[in-house]
């Protein structure tokens, strides 16, 4: 039955599969820092031994309607993308470079070890806006609306000594923007800043009917998108879904969701680091333990009836906001989300989508909009953080209750590979991650942290996902099981031909290396803090935290002496290109864990 909706409105209009997969073949070279991938288009041989059908082989696509016959027919060009001019050229010029659902010319495609470009924000990164106090922040997840590169950013510093500063009370998230075209080898940020303090960055605002939504620590625009109209971010708020006698509050009425009684909760209560307080060991980074029933999804890839088994099972609300015009630090809330499957997210647009693969067009654009997510980024004790996906037209159908339903992925057809889609969220299953349709699910990584995903276009013509890296000690549970997993602490790579797979099996592409090797990301010329690195000539180590907390709790300038930590890469989309080699390169970013800032990368993937 149909529900009554309508296309959401905006306050400021400014229109500015060949088998398996395609046989992705893997393999490593030894390296501190990175390892390589060869992406391959050789089809795979079927005689896999396992019981997963792969993927029925197919026909190269016919060109699309909209692709045009002359670039449909012209032949593959060397050299760079071409660069967009402003929001409505901007997809043309990348559809431009891609040659529609062609075979690709070369077979294997090569990844390189990682460039860094540089410092995006942190204490030694130059910005755009002159003079702005931005110490530090982290996740920088980005999409293109107005002619511009919006960014969004978690937990920001302001001054060196925030490190040492909870920040619990008040906003601490960012916004800013990059130039569409990258013409310097390292652009600059420009954070949003305040009218009456242009030194100051503008703290993200977010309300709901009105109202301000609370976003400081662990509460951040999780990721944004566009849908040509108006700019959307996909904010993380930490608000469990309650149950609760009085005042009434009851759970959704959706297969697989219990209320569960007396669980812990920290005030304020991480849901994405999911560390269950008890009275006799409490784990809350601040305040006490309190006790509350909430709603656990028992679908869950995280749920296995445990104390802390339910604790990252509970459902949040995620908030799918709209920004207030070009506004990119103030955010209505339009829809929200009660889920565990997607309350750590990531999205991207595309040109078409309609539910299958016949059709679809991966090229950016604003026809539809995919949403993967995990239950948390990390998964202890056994459990697992598995991916799922999602699926919407835009642009987003606003519905009377203010729910947000999009579809869900339900696995393949067995005869034909196809995707099945599913508006009841209890029927989701996570993706397949073995490079079989239907095939095994599972996620191997104890820490996840953040994933990105983006298309890389002819003539490769594959997604490219990536996440993993580490996590402080203290927001673990079980830290030493929790990375007792395979390349813990290092950023994986997997590869697929279509959003829901089936992705390839995950291999090493940044890791953090030796403290003593010339360019690893602990070592001289890398990323982040070692005590054992040690200056090279002009490569010098980094440095780190300049502030600490003393064993009173008082913050004194003192460096930490805390390993430096990878986590949440995010790539670029309106930055992959073209390059000379014939192969592409995307730029993506990484943040790091002391000392906190984010570093653009560059990774090219070149004929084999």
């Amino acid at each position: 039955m149909m529900r009554a909706s309508k296309p959401i409105s905006h306050t400021n209009p400014q229109r500015s599969p060949l088998r398996m997969l395609l046989a992705l073949g893997l393999s490593a070279c030894s390296g501190g820092e990175l390892t390589s991938v060869v992406v391959s288009e050789e089809v795979a041989d079927s005689g896999t031994g396992s019981a997963s059908r792969p993927v029925s082989p197919g026909q190269p696509q016919a060109p699309r309607e909209d692709a045009g016959a002359a670039r449909a027919e012209r032949p593959h060009q060397g050299g760079s993308v071409e660069t967009a001019s402003g929001p409505a050229d901007a997809g043309a010029a990348r559809a431009a470079d891609d040659d529609a659902g062609q075979p690709a010319v070369v077979r294997n495609w090569v990844p390189s070890r990682p460039r860094k470009l540089g410092m995006l924000v942190g204490f030694d990164a130059e910005y755009a806006t002159p003079n702005v106090k931005v110490f530090g922040s982290d996740l920088a997840s980005s999409f293109e609306h107005a002619g511009k590169i919006v960014m969004l950013f978690g937990d920001t510093y302001g001054q060196p000594d925030a490190a040492c500063n909870t920040m619990f009370g008040q906003n601490d998230d960012m916004a800013g923007t990059l130039p569409l075209e990258r013409i310097a080898q390292m652009p600059k940020l420009a954070p949003v800043t305040e009218p009456a303090s242009p030194d100051e960055f503008r703290r993200v605002q977010l309300f709901r009917a009105g109202a301000p939504v609370l976003l400081d620590q662990f509460k951040v625009p999780m990721t944004g998108f566009s849908d040509g109209d108006a700019a959307y971010a996909v904010f993380q708020p930490q608000i469990p879904v309650r149950c609760e006698a009085e005042p009434a509050q009851v759970c959704p009425e959706r297969d697989g969701v219990l209320c569960v009684p007396d669980l812990s909760f920290c005030p304020p209560s991480p849901i994405t680091t999911p560390a269950i307080c008890e009275p006799q060991s409490p784990l809350c980074l601040v305040g006490s333990c309190t006790r509350g029933s909430a709603c656990v999804d028992t679908r869950s890839s995280q749920y296995d009836g445990s104390a802390r088994g339910n604790a990252a099972s509970v459902l949040s609300e995620v908030y799918i906001a709209r920004a207030r015009g070009e506004d990119f630090a103030s955010y209505d809330v339009v829809a929200t989300w009660q889920t565990n499957l997607f309350s750590h997210a990531a999205t991207r647009t595309v040109s078409r989508f309609t539910g299958s693969s016949a059709d679809a067009d991966y090229r950016h654009g604003y026809g539809a909009l995919f949403v993967w997510g995990r239950p948390g980024m990390m998964a202890e004790q056994g459990r697992q953080a598995r991916l799922y996906l999602a699926t919407a037209s835009l642009p987003l159908q606003e519905e009377e209750d203010g729910a947000f339903r999009p579809r869900y992925y339900a696995g393949s057809d067995e005869r034909t590979g196809e995707p099945i889609w599913t508006e009841n969220q209890a029927r989701a299953v996570p993706l397949a991650m073995d490079g079989m349709a239907n095939g095994n699910a599972s996620e191997e990584q104890g820490i996840v942290n953040t994933t990105t995903v983006s298309w890389l276009p002819a003539p490769i013509n594959k997604w490219v996902m990536m996440y993993g890296g580490d996590l402080p000690p203290h927001l673990l549970a079980d830290a030493m099981g929790t990375r007792a997993t395979p390349r813990n602490g290092s950023i994986v790579v997997r590869f697929a031909e279509h959003p829901w797979g089936p992705w390839s099996a995950p291999v090493e592409h940044l890791r953090a290396g030796s403290p003593d090797r010339v360019g690893d990301a602990y070592g001289p010329g890398g990323l982040m803090f070692h005590s054992d690195c040690m200056d090279v000539d002009a490569a010098t180590c980094a440095p780190s935290h300049p502030y600490t907390l003393d064993l009173t709790g008082q913050c004194v300038m003192r460096a930490s002496t805390e390993l430096g930590r990878l986590y949440a890469p995010a790539i670029i989309d309106p930055y992959t290109r073209r390059n000379a080699q014939g192969g592409i390169d995307i730029t993506w970013a990484i943040s790091t864990w002391n000392p906190y800032a984010i570093y653009l990368m560059e990774t090219s993937f070149d004929p084999g």
